[in-house]
């Protein structure tokens, strides 16, 4: 702690007589702490990822921008026909497969969740013209879910296979994640 706080405190001396007390009070400011269902993750710095930001998903009252504009070519959207969901009891460390249909709600088991699959994305990716999929490949999969805890709407967002601890269901006894997705026959 205190070989940080030795270069900052210096370095807060030394801005101002360079004329930028602005500066130096932004090196000093201790920075805000993340909100709790994002403290265990980072969103990757790639293109796939950039502009995604807090809009993911959020819980516990928050609401996330459902309508971000979803917008899948025929072809990928008729190729999937739902998502395998697991729960796990964080606590006795259970864990149970569920499948939805992409358009439905399922009861997950004893846990209380209900959860609605919005829509399926294989190869989610995020632009200036919203979400859309590169492929058809389940490449880099996402839902988009709603999920209410006994009847209460507790979460709208996105749930991503490959990142599960990118903007995660915040629950206290229970994970939900995205295991993948269910190819149409």
């Amino acid at each position: 702690m205190k070989r940080t706080l030795i270069p900052v405190i210096a370095l807060a001396m030394i801005l101002p007589a360079c004329g930028s007390k602005k500066a130096a009070k932004t090196v000093v400011q201790p920075a805000a702490p993340a909100p709790a269902h994002q403290a265990s993750s980072q969103m990757p710095n790639d293109a796939v990822h950039q502009g995604m930001g807090d809009t993911m998903g959020t819980g516990s009252g928050h609401s996330m921008a459902l309508n971000t504009k979803v917008s899948l070519p025929e072809a990928i959207r008729k190729a999937w026909s739902g998502v395998k969901i697991k729960v796990i009891n964080t606590k006795t460390k259970k864990a149970e497969m569920f499948t939805v249909a992409i358009g439905s709600t399922k009861v997950l088991g004893d846990s209380g969740l209900k959860i609605t699959v919005k829509s399926f994305v294989p190869d989610f990716v995020m632009g200036a013209d919203g979400i859309t999929s590169r492929s058809a490949e389940s490449k880099n999969p996402a839902a988009q879910v709603v999920i209410s805890d006994n009847g209460k709407p507790d979460f709208k967002g996105w749930l991503f296979a490959a990142m599960p601890n990118i903007h995660p269901y915040p629950h206290p006894l229970y994970r939900v994640v995205l295991a993948g997705g269910i190819p149409s026959k």
